[in-house]
């Protein structure tokens, strides 16, 4: 499943890059979605690991939920990225996470 243009240049996040506001808002968006049904169970077992997390520590909770974030959430969104779009952080804004055109994606060759 691959999201439609319309989602190219939207965003997930705007205006933070702390993991566990990353992690909420990530998850809140994916939960609005259609997904194939292995990426919503995937979703499914990442919001009972998420939910957990309010149980931990500080530290440790951080920890899971950017392991969330990178390990399940991140991948799902890149992977339902629209044709010719990556998931990511905006370029010219850090703390804008979405949908954006490859051209935009940065290229150190």
């Amino acid at each position: 499943m691959k999201l439609d243009r319309a989602y190219k240049n939207v965003s997930v996040s705007t205006g933070t890059l702390d993991v566990n506001e990353l992690a909420y808002n990530c998850f809140g968006f994916l939960r609005l979605l259609h997904l194939d049904r292995a990426k919503a169970d995937r979703i499914q077992s990442a919001e009972q690991r998420l939910a957990a997390t309010n149980k931990l520590n500080d530290d440790i909770a951080r920890t899971t939920r950017k392991k969330l974030l990178f390990n399940c959430f991140f991948e799902v969104l890149e992977d339902i990225s629209p044709e010719g779009c990556f998931f990511g952080i905006h370029p010219g804004d850090p703390g804008n996470l979405g949908f954006w055109d490859k051209s935009l994606k940065f290229n150190p060759d």
